[in-house]
């Protein structure tokens, strides 16, 4: 492993770097509740532990949300109704900072990802108009690092390994 706690483990229910809490268990009822709903969308937002290097966190990140998207898919739900966001470092200092559960992961030096659930406002992948469950009150602050994050890594300051 490149840095503490860095496996992708979906089984993995120890807290660790696995990132899905429930393991593929989670995974098969969100898809079930996706094809039951057929205009709803899935977005994986996944994020690394605190001891990520800064030069492959947003990379890492996109690995760890990719293979929840991949889990989803053979579970039977096209990829074209799930979007990625990959978070790098961005969300762990604002949630280590919160009292949001996913504190505790990012204090304990854990990555997560998070499964959000939305309508879109055309039925085709528009906009969405919902979205559920609400967002931790963190996001508004990672969101901010995380555009430098990514013109970082644009720019070539980040591995793209």
């Amino acid at each position: 492993r490149p840095f503490r706690f860095a496996g992708v483990d979906l089984d993995d229910e120890a807290g660790s770097e696995s990132g899905i809490c429930g393991g593929r268990a989670t995974l098969r009822r969100w898809a079930r509740f996706a094809s039951r709903h057929e205009r709803l969308r899935l977005r994986v937002d996944a994020h690394v532990g605190p001891t990520a290097p800064p030069a492959v966190a947003l990379r890492y990140a996109r690995l760890r949300g990719a293979s929840v998207a991949r889990e989803l898919d053979s579970l039977g739900l096209s990829l074209d109704r799930v979007d990625v966001a990959s978070w790098g470092l961005s969300a762990t200092a604002a949630a280590a900072a919160s009292a949001h559960p996913n504190g505790d992961s990012a204090r304990a030096g854990c990555g997560w990802a998070e499964i959000f659930v939305s309508q879109a406002s055309d039925g085709v992948g528009g906009r969405a108009s919902l979205e559920l469950p609400r967002r931790p009150d963190y996001y508004p602050a990672a969101a901010a690092r995380r555009l430098g994050e990514e013109a970082q890594l644009a720019e070539g300051g980040g591995c793209a390994a």
